[in-house]
């Protein structure tokens, strides 16, 4: 959601951080949102970055979006 709001109102905030969570548009439902939090995302990095830049009507400055797939949540 941080990602959203910063992609949709870069007027609004200056500034943002995503600590934790899925990337944007890493899940449509539940299922998915949990499959997305033990594995790595079916999408490639350019690909979620394309979604964030899509959701946006800014076209001048865009939020970085840095994926990782090391860390993994336990169970």
């Amino acid at each position: 959601m941080t990602l959203a709001m910063l992609a949709t109102y870069p007027d609004v905030f200056a500034a943002g951080a995503v600590i934790a969570g899925l990337p944007y548009g890493g899940a449509t439902n539940a299922q998915e949102a949990l499959r997305g939090m033990f594995q790595a995302p079916p999408r490639s990095s350019r690909e979620l970055g394309d979604l964030v830049r899509e959701a946006s009507p800014n076209s001048n400055i865009w939020p970085s979006c840095l994926f990782g797939t090391v860390a993994r949540t336990e169970q």
